[in-house]
């Protein structure tokens, strides 16, 4: 493999010296704010930025600031999360985010910015909350990264970035960076993290059958070396890993720069679209529900995901092929979610066709008697009741002709979360399909619906 592309990924993605230096300034900065802040109050704690930051991998331009606060393990949930709130007021424009307890959202002189509570633990058996891990993982991957390693976990995290897979969060499920750290430690550089994915991920880290056995649902296992009783692993979904290795094979064969930047979104006009489903033999449907006062996209489109994937499953169970679907979150201004979108490309001519319906073996005699008899002169067969592969069977006329009416009635029972089902309830969920779906649905995530391009192929257009 011809190294030329190298020399010009690493000029991209490595900050300058000047970039470094003055994030760490402002890294400084934030933890001398935050102690003065613990001063003024009279609390005992330590503030520590964390994270990519602190481990020299963050990728140029992208350094977000995560500052721990850890306080002694004697102060209990309920003050911890005042002191949570409490710590909102460093920030000039803090929004109060939740995960296991509440923490602070904002910036930080122009970077993102969380501060977020944990507990001051001598040893990473001891955890209290989840979020108390992050300071033992900042030490675990600083005692064995080098120069070298750094220099090769980059490159990993830009490539994951590259090709849409890099961020453990509800929108991505794919490689935290953590992930990509341990990735590298455990496998050697970048090239090796490639020849693992193509290779169809073999266990970077053995786990061992205990852990197997307490992972044994999730697509990838990666033992979180600091918490043995973690899955490093564990939001990596499995679209990720088949990503993942077709990017790795492309790669290997003709490798590049192009993998490694932001592609461009592809965006589709409304003519355009439907003249690609058109093409296609294809039915777009696009599912439009608000979600007003939700403050955090996370558990938003986890909730728009069950939908969309009980919104598939039934359209399949009618017999009519699902083509691709894809999901999308619209933001207002400050990361809060406004509206969400569930996409669905099906094929067309199934939905003029009856649906097979199949009844008993052929050979239990009773029940196949009574199938014949109760489909004999029935109004809704479009057919006689025939025999294939031993099973008796019979065509009848579909009630639901349109993916409006295969979904709508679903998705009001299927119970798919708060946000999906307060919309229904409210009568606030618009469905739509055909011309009038592409004419509604936002431009790029038709986009990303219809353009079936991956995106290293994208960046070369």
């Amino acid at each position: 493999m011809g190294e030329d592309w190298r020399a010009r990924v690493l000029y991209e993605i490595e900050p300058t010296p000047a970039e470094d230096q003055a994030v760490q300034e402002d890294a400084r900065a934030l933890e001398n704010a935050v102690e003065a802040f613990l001063e003024e109050k009279g609390w005992t704690g330590e503030a520590r930025v964390e994270g990519s930051l602190a481990k020299g991998t963050y990728l140029a331009g992208d350094a977000d600031m995560d500052c721990f606060v850890a306080f002694p393990p004697d102060v209990d949930r309920a003050e911890l999360e005042r002191r949570a709130r409490a710590m909102g007021g460093i920030l000039p424009d803090a929004v109060v985010a939740y995960a296991e307890h509440p923490y602070a959202e904002g910036t930080w002189r122009g970077q993102d910015t969380e501060i977020v509570p944990c507990y001051d633990l001598d040893d990473a058996s001891q955890l209290k909350s989840a979020v108390d891990r992050t300071r033992f993982h900042t030490n675990y991957v600083n005692e064995r990264l080098d120069d070298g390693t750094r220099r090769e976990t980059r490159l990993s995290k830009a490539f994951l970035r590259g090709v849409e897979v890099y961020g453990a969060e509800e929108s991505v499920l794919g490689f935290s960076g953590y992930l990509a750290e341990l990735l590298v430690l455990g496998l050697g550089g970048f090239e090796d993290v490639l020849a693992w994915a193509r290779e169809g991920f073999p266990h970077p880290l053995e786990p061992g059958p205990e852990a197997q056995r307490r992972f044994e649902e999730d697509p990838l296992v990666v033992v979180d070396p600091v918490d043995p009783t973690r899955n490093a692993a564990a939001a990596v979904a499995r679209s990720s890993l088949v990503r993942l290795r077709e990017a790795a094979a492309a790669f290997w064969a003709d490798p590049g720069p192009r993998f490694f930047g932001d592609p461009p979104q592809p965006r589709l006009e409304p003519e355009e679209a439907h003249d690609r489903c058109q093409a296609r033999g294809t039915r777009p449907l696009a599912v439009e529900i608000p979600t007003p006062d939700e403050e955090l996209a996370d558990p938003v489109h986890a909730q728009l995901r069950r939908a969309l994937t009980l919104a598939v499953e039934e359209i399949e169970r009618k017999q009519v092929p699902v083509a691709a679907s894809a999901l999308h979150v619209e933001t207002d201004d400050e990361g809060r979610p406004e509206t969400g979108w569930l996409l669905v490309e099906a094929e067309e001519q199934p939905l003029q066709e009856p649906l097979l319906h199949e009844g008993p073996p052929v050979h239990v005699g009773d029940h196949a008697d009574s199938f014949r008899e109760s489909w004999e002169d029935e109004p809704r067969a479009a057919g006689p009741v025939f025999e294939e592969d031993g099973h008796l069977f019979v065509r009848i006329e579909r009630e639901a002709v349109s993916l409006m009416t295969i979904v709508e009635p679903h998705l009001r029972g299927a119970k798919a979360g708060k946000v999906v089902d307060r919309a229904i309830e409210d009568d606030a969920v618009l469905a739509l399909e055909g011309p009038q779906a592409v004419a509604r649905a936002p431009e790029e995530p038709l986009g990303r619906l219809l353009d079936r391009r991956p995106p290293w192929e994208r960046a070369s257009q």
